[in-house]
């Protein structure tokens, strides 16, 4: 059986998780759970904020902050 990936979805943040300095982990109101592959900064992610991934090159994934202009690469956990 194929699993179909879209190519966005946005989702609210329900719990973040560090698991390094300036690492974090985003689990989703869905259940599903990113993981932060650069160093950010603490604060950055808010329970219950918005946030949308995307599709990137070779397979990758980018996370947008609905409040910010910036793009952040990360990798799906579960």
């Amino acid at each position: 059986q194929r699993v179909t990936i879209p190519n966005e979805m946005s989702n609210a943040v329900e719990k973040i998780t560090r698991y390094a300095a300036d690492k974090y982990i985003l689990t989703l109101k869905n259940g599903q759970k990113w993981k932060i592959l650069e160093p950010t900064r603490k604060g950055l992610f808010k329970k219950d904020q918005t946030v949308s991934i995307t599709k990137g090159l070779f397979g990758s994934y980018n996370l947008n902050v609905s409040s910010q202009n910036k793009k952040y690469k990360v990798k799906r956990e579960k």
